[in-house]
């Protein structure tokens, strides 16, 4: 796996950063609407890939989802990553 800056990322306007460190590790997007809406998504992509890479890796292994309770379990894990990844609410 590579390696990238430990997660969550944070918005803040067109600012893209991480909450605990300083300055000096940040991304700017365009000050204009695109550029914000665009911050704000990959913001959203990046903190959401971890949970939803597990989430498919749980699906796709044969005989992982045998009972109602384990597909039950995927179905709720896989509501609440894209609830995040769209960034809303779980």
């Amino acid at each position: 796996m590579s390696t990238h800056s430990p997660l969550p990322w944070i918005v803040e306007g067109n600012m893209i950063r991480q909450p605990m460190l300083s300055k000096r590790r940040r991304i700017i997007c365009p000050p204009d609407h695109d550029g914000i809406q665009d911050a704000a998504f990959i913001v959203r992509a990046c903190n959401a890939h971890e949970e939803l890479l597990e989430v498919l890796k749980a699906a796709s292994h044969d005989g992982r989802l045998q009972t109602f309770e384990d597909r039950e379990r995927f179905r709720l894990a896989a509501q609440i990553a894209i609830a995040k990844a769209e960034g809303r609410r779980p």
